[in-house]
């Protein structure tokens, strides 16, 4: 829909005016026309009186008062584009035809009368300035008329310029048709801008999205916006050059990369575009249209600015976002997270979340004072911007019942948050075991809660007590838990994230390492970025195949390969979170790595006491029969925790397909089976006083447990 300008249109009208009397005084004379037979009839089209021919002094006036027209106004969209665009005179006379076809069936019509066709083309122009009566009426300009007509001006509708270069015209030629008799339509673009409509281009459009925060969103904390006051003082040199004012957004904070690039543009007066790096064009062709579309868009308008989401662009698909870069101009941000290659020249902005002392005190601020122990605990855990926290309360304060609390509500939020940022990186694991249900050594047992206190006093410490001010790094808690395979480490991960009412994220490891050079830290870092917004925790099962020991160099495999090693030192380092590594090979891991964890929880095969812990718990509370198992003699073989779960869902299963029933003969064939499943031959000695009667009768949960 073409949107109605609220400027003059003075200009395009005279234009059109003018237009038309010169097309007039191209119409051949009026004459009958000849007969036509249809079937029994003989019929004559009839004769319609042929309009007089203008003069041509009136054709002359129309004219000056068209040049004096774009002379006295100068604002109208039609005169920028002339003057914005570079075009010369004949070109935009020409244009200026083809527009009034766009606008006007009566400019059709005489152009049909004047050329035969219904369409402008390159020789009807020339034929509207060859003309002697014309030559006539423009004294002044016969030199630039002659001009026109010799070969050398074929050049208007040559590829570089502005028409064709600006896309302010299309051609259409049949196959066999010569140009100068092919069809010319101004851009339908181009035409709704010159009639008042203010839209990005379609063809943009299909590529770049608007980025509109609204003001509740868009809040900076202090220290953000010094941040970004730094940064628009630079910006601003930047712009005072020749040239494209190129910037890179740097940091782990995503949200907080588009709301700079938002404050940048606003500060500008510009309207921000994003373009995900995976729709930049890849065929030359059409990116070279691309930036064509979008350099036009800014000489005409001004108003836009674009921001390049590179964050998870690899080294090896780099290739089509610096082609842009190096041929697009205007405000360009590229949403780059981490440094890429080929933007050194590109100025450096990094940007960071506000500190969380700040977020602390905006959730103090939007929480009700009886809540503020909440504020804390929040701002520990989850890393949120000014505007996010204003409207997650917001959301909290309305949607919290009168049985939970705003900030237990706003925890939620937080969380549900959370997995949008890490679903479709890692799998989410739903934790169901409790600290209680965990069989440890005392000493195990302590320090796994120790790791549950830290996390939830954090802020206490470290912001309460000032330990943040005298530290710049290691706020975060790094755990190994090592120990054979089945000694309940994972069940570990699981209570503590059931604890600390966190979602808990496994690592797939085929996901993350990559036979590409620096491929690895790259998919580890977009998982420790995402992370550390999100407040999850992070389980890295089998960790020494991604901190493994450091080797010596042979080739550029190994240098590379004790790179990695060397990044996931660091990155776990400056972690803020909770990482929990399993290993069962506490060997094999690096040194360096080992001396960086704050907690490594040795789980030791379980001894006769803590097995028989372990079958109390194995089975569902209230299962019939479980009191009359002799637990001490089933604890007698050596199974691990997860061996023996395993027994008993096994035997649950065989059970179901006979009578509901567990027997002492299911546990024993379970148990002979999961030895088998370890390469383990069992026999009768190991089982030895499995022989007691013992029946497990398995029931449907009543509903109401269920609920």
């Amino acid at each position: 829909m073409i949107v109605q300008s609220s400027q003059p249109i003075d200009v395009l009208a005279l234009g059109l005016d003018w237009l038309q009397l010169r097309l007039a005084l191209l119409q051949p004379p009026q004459s009958a026309a000849p007969a036509q037979r249809t079937g029994f009839f003989t019929w004559s089209q009839p004769t319609v009186a042929a309009s007089p021919a203008p003069h041509v002094d009136a054709v002359r006036q129309a004219r000056a008062a068209f040049e004096s027209a774009m002379q006295a106004n100068p604002q109208h969209r039609l005169v920028q584009i002339a003057d914005r665009l570079g075009l010369e005179p004949h070109e935009r006379d020409l244009f200026l035809l083809c527009l009034g076809h766009a606008l006007h069936s009566a400019i059709a019509r005489l152009c049909a009368g004047a050329s035969g066709q219904l369409y402008p083309t390159f020789a009807l122009a020339q034929h509207m300035s060859d003309d002697s009566a014309w030559d006539a009426l423009m004294p002044e300009q016969q030199a630039q008329t002659t001009r026109l007509a010799a070969a050398s001006d074929w050049l208007v509708l040559a590829p570089e310029r502005p028409l064709r270069a600006w896309r302010l015209i299309e051609i259409s030629q049949p196959t066999n048709t010569p140009l100068i008799a092919a069809g010319l339509r101004a851009d339908e673009w181009v035409v709704n801008y010159i009639v008042g409509a203010n839209e990005l281009d379609d063809r943009l459009a299909l590529l770049c999205l608007p980025l509109d925060l609204d003001a509740d969103v868009a809040l900076l904390a202090p220290s953000q916006a010094a941040l970004l006051e730094a940064s628009l003082v630079q910006l601003n040199q930047r712009a005072s050059r020749p040239g494209p004012v190129l910037a890179r957004l740097l940091g782990a904070n995503a949200a907080g990369r588009r709301l700079f690039a938002w404050h940048i543009a606003q500060s500008g007066g510009l309207r921000l575009y994003r373009l995900p790096a995976s729709l930049i064009p890849t065929v030359v062709g059409d990116l070279e249209t691309f930036v064509r579309l979008w350099e036009r868009q800014l000489r005409l308008t001004h108003q836009c600015a674009l921001l390049v989401e590179a964050s998870d662009v690899s080294d090896e698909n780099v290739a089509p976002v610096l082609r842009l870069l190096e041929r697009i101009g205007g405000v360009v941000l590229v949403d780059a997270g981490q440094s890429l290659p080929g933007l050194d020249s590109a100025l450096a902005i990094a940007v960071t979340a506000p500190t969380v002392r700040e977020q602390r005190a905006i959730w103090e601020q939007v929480l009700p004072p009886a809540e503020h122990a909440w504020a804390a605990r929040l701002a520990a855990q989850f890393s949120l911007n000014a505007g996010e926290i204003a409207m997650t309360a917001e959301a909290s304060a309305g949607a919290s019942e009168a049985a939970e609390s705003i900030g237990a509500h706003a925890w939620q939020l937080c969380r549900a948050r959370a997995r949008t940022l890490l679903d479709g990186l890692v799998q989410r694991i739903e934790p169901k075991a409790q600290l209680q249900q965990l069989v440890l050594p005392a000493t195990a047992q302590a320090q796994i809660e120790q790791i549950r206190d830290q996390v939830l006093h954090r802020s206490t410490v470290y912001d309460d007590y000032g330990f943040r001010e005298a530290m710049s790094y290691g706020f975060g808690i790094s755990v190994l838990l090592a120990g054979e395979s089945g000694t309940g480490k994972t069940m570990a991960a699981e209570a503590l994230a059931h604890a600390l009412d966190l979602d808990l994220y496994r690592i797939d490891l085929s996901a993350v390492v990559s036979k590409y050079i620096g491929e690895t830290e790259k998919n580890l870092r977009r998982i420790f970025d995402a992370a550390e917004q999100s407040g999850a925790i992070l389980l890295f099962d089998e960790a020494d195949a991604l901190f493994g020991k450091r080797s010596e160099v042979k080739d550029s495999h190994d240098r590379y390969a004790n790179i990695e090693v060397s990044y996931l030192l660091q990155r776990m380092e400056n972690y803020d979170g909770l990482a929990i590594l399993t290993t069962n090979m506490k060997g094999a891991l690096d040194q360096a790595f080992l001396r960086r964890l704050r907690f490594i929880v040795d789980f030791p095969f379980p001894g006769k006491a803590e097995r028989e812990q372990i079958w109390r718990g194995a089975f569902p509370a209230g299962v019939h029969g479980a009191q009359d198992l002799d637990y001490g003699k089933l604890a007698r073989p050596s199974l691990t925790g997860g061996q023996i779960r395993n027994i008993a869902l096994n035997a649950a299963f065989m059970a179901a397909a006979r009578d509901g029933i567990v027997t002492i003969d299911l546990l024993r064939e379970a148990t002979l089976a999961e030895w088998r499943k370890q390469g383990r031959s069992g026999s009768a000695a190991d089982l030895a006083g499995w022989e007691t009667p013992a029946r497990l009768v398995l029931a449907p949960v009543p509903a109401e447990s269920e609920a």
